[in-house]
Formats: C-alpha cells, structure tokens, sequence
C-alpha cells in the first residue's frame, strides 16, 4: 500500500511483471511510435491556469471558496496566504473530493516578506504613511 506516493521500490520495480513484448504490440504504443499522439489537454478537454498575487486572502472568502462546489476541477494545489496569518503560507492539495491543507513548510520566511509588502501597499492605498519594519528578512 502506498501513502502520498511512498511505495517501496521492491515492490514496483523488477517484478517481472511487464512484457515488453505486449506492450510494444498495443496500439497506443504503436499510435505513439509513429507520433501520433493527441495530447490529454485536446483528448479530454484538460486546462490550467495559476493564480498569482502579492497580497493575502481575505480568510471568509477563501473558507466560502473551499466550501463551495467546484463543477470541472479534478485537481488544484499549491500555496495560499491569509490575512489573518499574515506570517504563515499555507499548503493546499485538493484531488477529487479529498483536500488537504496545512502550514507550508518553509514558507513562513517568504509569506513575513510578502505581509511586509502588503502591509506598504495597504497603508499606501489607504493614504497613510507606513512605518517601516525595523526587522531584516535577509
């Protein structure tokens, strides 16, 4: 049984199990071959898209967000912010009806950087000075 991708290896390779033989007469080997593969983005209607910002969250739409149904989405991950945390980044992993989340490993450094931008940025906006950090994220 494997855990997030944990398999042991004696357990998958050199098991003798694959017949190369086989294989090599399939037709989507032979399909393959001869280069004619349709990629799955055109197969099966696959798209992506990221989604990049430099400020948090607001904490009640993204808990809307994760709360809510997402018709089409089969897969989505990576890294999310909250302006409630303004030091911490989370994780996200999401494969069909299973989620995840946590504390991103290793984040902490670079979301302290991205709170101190955003809180320039929210002062500029509002038309109030900010006070610089006496802190050093070197």
């Amino acid at each position: 049984m494997s855990a997030f991708g944990c398999v042991p290896l004696d357990r998958v390779l050199n098991t003798g199990l694959f017949d190369f033989e086989a294989a090599s007469e399939a037709p989507g080997w032979l399909r393959e071959m001869r280069g004619e593969h349709t990629p799955e983005t055109q197969e099966y209607g696959i798209s992506s898209f990221a989604w990049r910002v430099r400020w948090p969250m607001h904490p009640q739409r993204f808990w809307d967000l994760i709360n809510s149904e997402w018709p089409g989405v089969v897969r989505s991950k990576g890294f999310f912010w909250l302006a409630s945390r303004p030091a911490h980044a989370g994780s996200w992993s999401q494969a069909g009806a299973i989620c995840r989340h946590r504390v991103g490993r290793g984040l902490q450094r670079a979301a302290a950087q991205d709170a101190r931008y955003a809180s320039r940025h929210t002062a500029a906006a509002r038309g109030r000075r900010h006070q610089p950090s006496s802190e050093s994220f070197a």
